[in-house]
């Protein structure tokens, strides 16, 4: 991928997450049609379509959500990199571990509101699809789909 698409990379990333251009464009401080332009711009490098149009919004295809997932685990990398080249010497560190597309689609724009609130707590993201063991060298929280039947852990249901 070409350094001159990381800001159509950026914006896309914002766009599958919300599944919604207009949502992204306000997130972004951009237009509805910019957003579009953008994501359109990153399909005809790739050749793939990345979004299905339909009249009440988009989709994500498959190909769509491989993005995604690779977009918002190099940019929670990059994020993890930054922190670590100038950690808060203060804060806790909170583990947590869940699946790539559920930490973008739902945790990630929660997170800043949590951070604020608690500013003294250091989020460390770890995604993928594994099961992790809950030791003392792993996560403190998961966060996967499921019947929240598992031996050892509690579960705590967040939504349907």
């Amino acid at each position: 991928l070409r350094p001159s698409l990381l800001p159509a990379l950026a914006v896309f990333a914002v766009a599958a997450r919300h599944q919604n251009l207009a949502q992204a464009a306000q997130e972004l401080h951009l237009t509805a049609s910019a957003v579009s332009h953008h994501v359109r711009r990153l399909e005809e490098v790739l050749e793939t379509r990345l979004f299905l149009r339909h009249a009440r919004g988009v989709r994500l295809t498959a190909e769509g959500r491989q993005l995604a997932d690779a977009a918002s685990a190099a940019f929670s990398d990059v994020a993890a990199v930054a922190h670590h080249l100038h950690p808060d010497a203060d804060s806790v560190p909170l583990r947590i571990t869940t699946l790539r597309s559920l930490s973008y689609c739902w945790l990630l724009p929660r997170l800043p509101r949590f951070t604020q609130a608690h500013p003294h707590i250091r989020i460390e993201l770890h995604t993928g699809s594994g099961l992790d063991r809950y030791d003392d060298n792993g996560p403190e929280v998961g966060i996967r789909y499921g019947l929240g039947q598992w031996p050892g852990l509690h579960a705590q249901h967040l939504m349907d």
